[in-house]
């Protein structure tokens, strides 16, 4: 659990996971990240417990605005399972099983979701460095759409012969929202 001062931006956003969203946030090592099913080029996650608790954990080797960026998003992430999961484990978890119908549409959504709200976050801990955050989030989302939502178009089609229904912006439209 961090408890170590940062910069003012990590320092205003630690204080809204634990303040508002009663989450915290833990940087972890290499070691800590395997331990932890980080995935490759995995820099970040955000994990609920059944009893509704929370964390957020963050590649500790990154730098500093990065970890601000990724906490920010991992943070939209606690804002999204309060605010609209109202805190509940089992429902949370539901919306991203891609085994699911629908659940390429609930991931894409939920990233977004947590984009849109990791802009707020930054700008009420007086972040400037934009340029560095679109670049993340361009990488970040168009994964998203590489590794969910295209195989499941081609699943989709497959079983229904029609293109599925995409209830979000694509890539380019999404990135302008944000500004």
């Amino acid at each position: 659990i961090v408890k170590r001062k940062a910069s003012d931006e990590m320092d205003r956003l630690l204080d809204i996971a634990l303040n508002r969203y009663d989450t915290h946030v833990i940087h972890l090592n290499r070691e800590q990240q395997q331990k932890a099913g980080f995935e490759e080029g995995q820099r970040g996650a955000f994990v609920t417990k059944e009893n509704g608790q929370s964390l957020i954990l963050l590649d500790g080797s990154a730098d500093e605005i990065d970890r601000i960026i990724i906490l920010s998003h991992e943070l939209g992430h606690a804002a999204n399972f309060q605010n609209d999961y109202k805190r509940d484990h089992k429902t949370w978890l539901n919306h991203v099983d891609l085994n699911r119908f629908n659940g390429a549409h609930s991931v894409m959504l939920r990233e977004q979701s947590a984009w849109r709200y990791a802009v707020q976050f930054l700008k009420k801990a007086g972040f400037s460095n934009w340029n560095n955050f679109f670049s993340i989030v361009s990488h970040n989302i168009s994964s998203y759409y590489e590794t969910v939502w295209k195989p499941y178009i081609a699943w989709f089609f497959n079983e229904y012969k029609q293109k599925p229904v995409r209830f979000f912006p694509d890539k380019e439209e999404f990135l302008k929202s944000l500004v």
